[in-house]
């Protein structure tokens, strides 16, 4: 649906994103493997990562079930690898402020998922804009 709509798609997914973000809290690998497959094709033909980041602002930080961060950092870190660089470096402080709540979490794996994302975050947008943030002083992937 997502390739064949494009972007008329993205208005009916303001409804159909909570439902797939909620389905990252499952641990059976088929559900997991089709909740991946469904957001990147989502995110490859109807919006862009910033538009994501509204509903990964509740699943992060906001979520009490470990699998769903450990997950949703995962998808996050998948979706930096493919997004455009200048896309990233303009969203890179949110997305950095939210992987850092996150990585306090008493989980080993949603710490580990989130040290990673923000080491890919690192690597994609660059030294010099990570700087500006105080927190990165110490990440050295």
């Amino acid at each position: 649906m997502a390739k064949g709509l494009r972007k008329d798609f993205s208005t009916d997914l303001k409804e159909l994103l909570p439902a797939v973000m909620d389905k990252l809290k499952e641990k059976k690998g088929k559900v997991l493997t089709s909740c991946f497959n469904t957001m990147e094709s989502i995110l490859k033909y109807t919006i862009t990562l910033e538009d994501l980041l509204d509903n990964m602002k509740s699943v992060l930080p906001g979520s009490e079930i470990k699998e769903t961060k450990e997950n949703a950092c995962i998808l996050l870190e998948k979706t930096m690898l493919k997004t455009n660089i200048s896309l990233l470096k303009k969203i890179c402080k949110p997305i950095a402020d939210m992987l850092v709540k996150t990585s306090d979490d008493k989980s080993g794996d949603v710490r580990d998922a989130c040290i990673k994302s923000l080491g890919v975050l690192k690597a994609r947008v660059g030294e010099l804009l990570i700087s500006k943030c105080n927190y990165f002083i110490y990440i050295n992937y």
